[in-house]
């Protein structure tokens, strides 16, 4: 499926950016707004568009998938194909925290990223990782895709978050297995594919449609 960035213009129309206008590659895998601007990850690199719309490379030299994307302050954290890597502002390259690239462990797909707080969470198809903030360090969290199967996307929720697999979804702290499991073909109709939470319910997109549970029924 092709994906395309649309920047609102004058709120009846819209704007189509691709390959023609500078981005590195039609197939946008992941957008988040940083500082004014927007980052957008492709299938073959990384590019901004600032507020007036032009569009510069990030990372130069980096042409593979960038499944997901988030910043804090004047960083740019990226989850890439091998890791999760970081850009700076007006300093070319891409770049990955010392334990990471000194670890094979850590040199696995990141396909999402999260805040909880000011500690940085990433989800590989198998577990999540975490930066402790205090110490940089970096650490891997149990294996959850034996109950869940591979791992899609994550949802902060209190001290954790909403995982979603190819065989369900449960709930996770970064350093526990999951806990109450929401099953495909038993409490899902289909894979889940994305998850929310908004107010008092969880969320869920399959691909047999929309689910809403209440979280006072489904809280760990």
């Amino acid at each position: 499926m092709l994906f395309r960035s649309r920047v609102p213009t004058d709120g009846a129309s819209i704007e189509v950016f691709d390959r023609t206008r500078g981005l590195p590659d039609d197939r946008v895998l992941s957008v988040a707004a940083y500082r004014g601007a927007v980052v957008v990850g492709t299938f073959r690199g990384l590019a901004l568009i600032d507020d007036s719309l032009k569009i510069r490379p990030v990372g130069v030299g980096f042409t593979g998938r960038a499944w997901a994307v988030t910043s804090s302050a004047d960083t740019v954290w990226f989850g890439t194909d091998l890791g999760i890597r970081y850009a700076l502002p007006g300093i070319t390259g891409l770049f990955q925290p010392r334990m990471l690239s000194e670890s094979p462990s850590f040199q696995v797909a990141v396909l999402d990223l999260a805040w909880k707080a000011d500690t940085l969470v990433g989800m590989t198809n198998d577990q999540l990782l975490w930066r402790d903030p205090a110490t940089s360090e970096w650490t891997l969290g149990p294996n959850l895709s034996g109950v869940l199967g591979r791992l899609r996307r994550i949802a902060l929720f209190d001290d954790g978050f909403w995982v979603a697999g190819e065989r369900g979804v449960a709930f996770a702290t970064v350093a526990s297995p999951v806990r109450a499991v929401l099953r495909v073909g038993e409490d899902l109709p289909g894979i889940p594919l994305d998850l929310t939470v908004q107010g008092d319910f969880l969320w869920v997109g399959t691909n047999a449609g929309l689910v809403r549970w209440r979280l006072d029924a489904i809280r760990p």
